[in-house]
């Protein structure tokens, strides 16, 4: 039996990286949902951004609609809104 004992598992060594596997494990999966995270609050933030954008364009046309006179009245009367 002695001459096949290279062929049995050494039992410390296999829980040693049973638990070493377990902890990388446990590290991607902390490292995927922290991932994911970042990934869901840049989209969130990206489309703050482009709202933003829709509506400054969109003040923007509407001031190319309006008449010069009643702009330069608007914004005498209301001049902290003017710069942005």
């Amino acid at each position: 039996m002695g001459l096949f004992a290279f062929l049995r598992p050494d039992r410390t060594r296999l829980d040693t990286l049973e638990r070493r596997l377990a902890t990388l494990e446990a590290e991607e999966a902390a490292r995927t949902v922290a991932f994911l995270d970042i990934a869901d609050r840049v989209k969130r933030h990206l489309g703050r951004v482009a709202a933003i954008e829709g509506k400054r364009q969109q003040r923007e046309e509407a001031e190319e609609r309006t008449d010069p006179v009643t702009l330069a009245l608007l914004r005498s009367k209301y001049p902290q809104q003017s710069g942005g």
